[in-house]
């Protein structure tokens, strides 16, 4: 499995062997007849009483800024007016060459 852009061995398990409140901590693969549940790194997961999954966060999400979170507002602007411009032409374009009943 890729963990962070490298690739890793990771424990596979059963869900139908495990047992209830059995924690598992990832990166894991939990495998089914039905489907396959990957249990990303930072999180753990057990089956409760009624045989449900349950994932929980045990490690805080990292906060990364987005990508194009920082801007320059001068070009910013430059590329609204730029942009305006083009669907103000197609619009005129297409009043020009539509035929309508109206």
């Amino acid at each position: 499995m890729y963990v962070n852009t490298s690739e890793k061995s990771v424990p596979i398990y059963l869900r139908s062997e495990l047992k209830a409140e059995q924690k598992i901590f990832g990166p894991a693969i939990i495998c089914e007849a039905t489907g396959t549940n990957v249990v990303e790194q930072g999180w753990s997961g057990y089956l409760d009483k009624y045989q449900n999954l349950i994932l929980s966060r045990v490690e805080r999400k990292k906060i990364e800024n987005g990508i194009g979170t920082s801007v320059d507002v001068v070009m910013l602007e430059v590329f609204n007016n730029l942009f305006m411009n083009i669907a103000e032409q197609m619009g005129a374009t297409l009043a020009n060459t539509a035929f309508s009943v109206n």
